[in-house]
């Protein structure tokens, strides 16, 4: 990754993912009891008893052409989408997640029904 920020030519786009299960934010803090880790088969137990909405923030980065250390410009990365996680974390708490200025910053990621119960049906 460190390579193809360093040789960038075109623009690069900082992802950032909450998944949130019955008002509980999954991808929390490394170190809460509460984590859990959202693999493909905790988002498909959504399309029957557990709903996992997955909520998508992107954010264009703007890398100098002449950046000498893209693993600091990497790491500050990583602690923007730490503290989007962290807000994620006291929005839900206090219960003000569904708030329009809270949730204009992120797009919901719809799933496909049919996709999910084939996957369901196949496995």
């Amino acid at each position: 990754l460190l390579e193809q920020v360093r040789h960038c030519k075109g623009p690069m786009v900082s992802i950032c993912l909450a998944y949130i299960r019955d008002g509980k934010l999954l991808n929390c803090s490394l170190i809460s009891p509460h984590r859990v880790v959202p693999d493909i088969y905790t988002l498909n137990q959504g399309c029957g008893s557990y709903p996992v909405d997955v909520y998508i923030h992107l954010k264009r980065m703007h890398i100098a052409q002449d950046m000498n250390d893209p693993k600091t410009f990497m790491m500050e990365n990583y602690q923007e989408k730490d503290q989007i996680l962290a807000e994620w974390q006291r929005q839900l708490d206090a219960r003000t997640a569904s708030e329009d200025k809270w949730m204009n910053q992120f797009t919901l990621i719809t799933n496909n029904e049919m996709e999910c119960f084939c996957y369901q049906i196949g496995h």
